[in-house]
């Protein structure tokens, strides 16, 4: 059976702080779980994801959440949903938030070099001016479609 995870405190502790200094490998499976893909999702994404997830399990940054039929394939993943906001702007930060998972979905480890220097800006405009980077890799990996796609996401902030 298909076991769908989520990041324990300790899990989401290394995503916003880089507290525990995971590898780079373990770090990019940790930011792709999300409570709705399943291993065997990730394990068509990456083919070492197996191992990963074994040692994010056993060093408690992740822990079963779910476990589905083989033959009720688990819920694609959705769009997070977006409150409409009356007044000031969304935060730099939830504007980062938002646009790093979109673009960690589309690439996951093969953008990680390009995530990790959009997670290090300080501020809107730093991050805004590693947008343009961020589109073209997505393009170059993904092709046209999905850089169109990524574009809309980050018009709609």
């Amino acid at each position: 059976m298909p076991i769908i995870y989520r990041k324990t405190a300790k899990g989401l502790a290394e995503i916003e702080t880089r507290v525990y200094k995971l590898s780079p490998r373990l770090r990019s499976v940790l930011i792709m779980i999300d409570g709705k893909r399943s291993d065997a999702e990730l394990l068509q994404m990456l083919p070492q994801a197996a191992e990963v997830l074994a040692a994010l399990v056993q060093d408690d940054f992740i822990a079963e959440f779910a476990r589905t039929s083989a033959a009720t394939p688990a819920p694609a993943p959705a769009e997070p949903e977006r409150t409409v906001i009356r007044g000031p702007q969304p935060s730099f930060e939830a504007m980062r938030r938002d646009l790093l998972r979109a673009f960690n979905d589309r690439l996951g480890p093969a953008g990680e070099g390009m995530a990790l220097r959009l997670e290090k800006a300080r501020n809107e405009t730093e991050f805004r001016a590693l947008l343009p980077a961020a589109v073209q890799l997505v393009s170059t990996l993904q092709g046209r479609d999905a850089a169109d796609a990524f574009m809309a996401r980050i018009n709609a902030w």
